[in-house]
């Protein structure tokens, strides 16, 4: 899920500063992209990140990551459900 805090910084910095890719993020948040290869995928599979390039295409390097708000507020609002805040 998104309890991670390389997840949640991701998240934070696709929506404030807006689609990266996954060296831009790397560098906006200080990590190690091999962390952003482990978290970014996870993210897709929630459907709150959007990917372009889709992955099946081979050029890396290319592909900008960007939120998808009505995912994300979805999620987050099962997620408060989940914990009993609704």
């Amino acid at each position: 899920m998104v309890g991670n805090r390389v997840k949640v910084a991701a998240i934070r910095s696709l929506l404030v500063d807006g689609p990266a890719t996954q060296t831009e993020l790397a560098e906006r948040l200080s990590v190690q992209r091999s962390l952003l290869r482990k978290h970014l995928p996870v993210l897709e599979e929630l459907g709150v990140v959007w990917v372009h390039p889709p992955r099946e295409e081979t050029d890396a390097r290319r592909r900008q990551y960007s939120i998808i708000p009505a995912e994300l507020e979805k999620t987050l609002t099962d997620l408060r459900r989940g914990l009993g805040l609704d």
